[in-house]
């Protein structure tokens, strides 16, 4: 099978930080419930018009977010704070 995507992907893993805040625990220390989670993740930002799509992208996804808690979890209140750091 041809593979026809027109982006770089590969299947190398990495660790980004992942941080939780308000955790509570069972008696035999599995995750009954978390307060806050933080997010981290790369996207592409090199030309104008990505960050453009990147910025729709993470908006499109905190939006989505959202719209789910609504419905499954609406207790959770989903903070949009977008950032971007350049090199």
């Amino acid at each position: 099978m041809e593979n026809k995507c027109s982006y770089a992907f590969s299947f190398q893993s990495f660790t980004l930080p992942a941080f939780f805040g308000g955790v509570e625990l069972s008696e035999v220390s599995t995750l009954d419930s978390v307060a806050a989670v933080s997010l981290a993740y790369f996207l592409d930002m090199r030309e104008s018009f990505m960050a453009e799509l990147g910025d729709q992208w993470e908006k499109g996804l905190l939006d989505d977010v959202q719209a789910k808690a609504e419905i499954y979890a609406p207790d959770l209140k989903v903070q949009q704070i977008m950032g971007t750091s350049y090199t």
